[in-house]
C-alpha cells in the first residue's frame, strides 16, 4: 500500500516537473536539445527544421551551444540538413570553431601517445579518462568533444615514481613538494595538475576515479579487471568498461553540479550505444555507494534526450522525490537563457550532500568538506611533512575566512 502512494505521489511530481520543464522551455534551448545527438532521429530532425525560423535568437542559440560545450555536435547534426534562415556568420563561425577543435584535438591525441609510451616504458599502467576517450568511445569522433587537457588515472602506489617521471619530462607540477609532503598529499587529496614547459599542455594526474565524493574510495585495481581496449588513429589505450564509464559519468557530472548540458549528453548516448548490463551497473552503485547519483544522471538522461530507461530503475527513481526535485532545478539551470553563476563552488553544493545513499555518507561529507585538506590548503600553507597535520585545523579557519570575504565582496 505504501509502495503504491509513494508512486502515485512520483507520478504526479514527474508530471509537474515536466510541465514545469515545458514551461522553461525556450526555443533556443529546445533547438539545442534536439541538435544534440550523433544521430537524431526523424522527430528530432523534424523538430529542428520546424524551430529554424528568422525570430530564433541566433546568437543565444551560438551562446548556450557555446557555453554547454555541445556546438560540435550540432553543427553535426545540422548541417546537412539545409535549414533555412540560419544566419551565414553562424556557419562560418561553426565550421571555424570545429575545425579549430580538430586540430588541437589531434594535438592532444598525439601528446597522449607519447604519454602512454613514456609511462609503458616506466612500468606505469594508466587509464586515460574522458576527453580523448569519451569522444572516441561513445561520439565515435574525437573531434566531437570540446576539451582542454589529459586524464590519467594511475595506480595510488605509482603515484610518486609518476610525479617524478613528469618532472623528468618537461612538465611542472601546480604544487611543488617535496617526498615527504607529497606522499602526506597522496593522502588528502586524489589528483595532482601539470603543464608542460615547452607546448602549454595541461594533464591531470589522478590516483583516486571518484574525486573523493563517494564514501568508498574507486581505485585503479577497482576497475583493471573490467577494461576494455579502445583505438584512436591506430594508438591503443585501456579504456573503462562502458558499466565503470556510465557511472563515472554521473560521479563527474555531479562532482561540477551538471553544469554543462555535454555531461547529460554523454551519459544519454553511452546508454543508446553501448549494450549495458543494467544488473551489474545497479549492483557497482550500491557497492560504492553512489547509487543515488547515479539514478540522478540517468533521470536527466531520459527527462532532457528522452533515453529510455530499464523500468526497474525508471520506477526507483519515480519514488524518490528527492532525485526528482533535484533533477528539476539542474534542468531549470541546463535550459536557462540566464548567465551561469559560480559564486559558490561546487564542491559546497547542496545537492552533493543530498545525493549522499545514507545518513553516514552525509556525515562523513560535511566532515571531509571542513577538514580534509585540498590543494588549496597546501598551496596556502606550505608546510613540512612531518606537519601536515596542521592543515586539518587550518582548514576550517581558511574556509571562515574566505566565506567572509565573500560575503563582503
Amino acid at each position: 500500500m505504501r509502495d503504491r502512494k509513494v508512486a502515485g505521489q512520483g507520478t504526479q511530481l514527474m508530471n509537474k516537473i515536466k510541465n514545469q520543464t515545458n514551461a522553461w522551455m525556450h526555443p533556443e534551448a529546445e533547438f539545442i536539445l534536439a541538435a544534440s545527438s550523433i544521430d537524431p532521429g526523424s522527430h528530432k530532425i523534424q523538430r529542428m527544421k520546424q524551430l529554424a525560423k528568422p525570430d530564433l535568437d541566433w546568437p543565444l542559440f551560438w551562446k548556450l551551444a557555446l557555453d554547454h560545450r555541445v556546438l560540435p555536435i550540432v553543427y553535426k547534426s545540422i548541417k546537412d540538413l539545409n535549414l533555412p534562415h540560419v544566419p551565414l556568420f553562424l556557419w562560418d563561425d561553426l565550421k571555424s570553431l570545429l575545425l579549430k577543435n580538430t586540430v588541437k584535438n589531434l594535438q592532444l591525441l598525439s601528446f597522449q601517445c607519447a604519454l602512454s609510451d613514456l609511462f609503458q616504458k616506466n612500468n606505469i599502467p594508466m587509464i586515460p579518462l574522458k576527453g580523448l576517450m569519451t569522444a572516441q568511445y561513445i561520439y565515435g569522433d574525437i573531434s566531437l568533444r570540446v576539451f582542454s587537457d589529459i586524464d590519467l588515472l594511475i595506480r595510488k602506489k605509482d603515484a610518486l615514481k609518476a610525479y617524478h617521471l613528469l618532472e623528468k619530462n618537461g612538465f611542472v607540477p601546480e604544487l611543488k613538494l617535496d617526498h615527504k609532503q607529497l606522499i602526506k598529499y597522496l593522502d588528502d587529496e586524489d589528483n595532482l595538475a601539470f603543464h608542460n614547459k615547452k607546448t602549454g599542455v595541461l594533464l591531470e594526474l589522478h590516483w583516486e576515479l571518484s574525486g573523493l565524493y563517494l564514501d568508498h574510495p574507486i581505485y585503479f585495481e577497482t576497475l583493471e579487471h573490467r577494461l576494455v581496449s579502445l583505438t584512436i588513429k591506430k594508438h591503443r589505450f585501456s579504456h573503462l568498461s562502458s558499466e565503470d564509464l556510465l557511472i563515472y559519468l554521473c560521479i563527474h557530472g555531479l562532482k561540477h553540479g551538471w553544469d554543462h548540458l555535454e555531461h547529460v549528453l554523454s551519459v544519454s548516448e553511452l546508454i543508446q550505444k553501448k549494450h549495458l548490463d543494467w544488473k551489474l551497473i545497479v549492483q557497482l552503485s550500491e557497492n560504492w555507494k553512489c547509487r543515488k547519483l547515479l539514478y540522478l544522471g540517468l533521470y536527466l538522461a531520459s527527462t532532457l534526450f528522452e533515453v529510455p530507461l530499464p523500468t526497474f530503475i525508471a520506477n526507483q527513481i519515480k519514488k524518490n522525490t528527492t532525485i526528482l526535485r533535484s533533477g528539476s532545478l539542474i534542468i531549470k539551470k541546463l535550459i536557462s537563457s540566464e548567465p551561469k553563476s559560480s559564486e559558490i563552488p561546487m564542491r559546497f553544493s547542496n545537492i552533493h550532500f543530498l545525493m549522499k545513499d545514507s545518513p553516514k555518507g552525509k556525515l562523513n561529507h560535511i566532515i571531509k568538506l571542513l577538514f580534509r585538506p585540498t590543494k588549496k590548503d597546501w598551496s596556502h600553507f606550505p608546510v613540512k611533512g612531518s606537519l601536515s597535520w596542521i592543515l586539518y585545523f587550518l582548514r576550517p579557519i581558511r574556509l571562515f575566512i574566505y566565506k567572509l570575504v565573500l560575503k563582503h565582496a
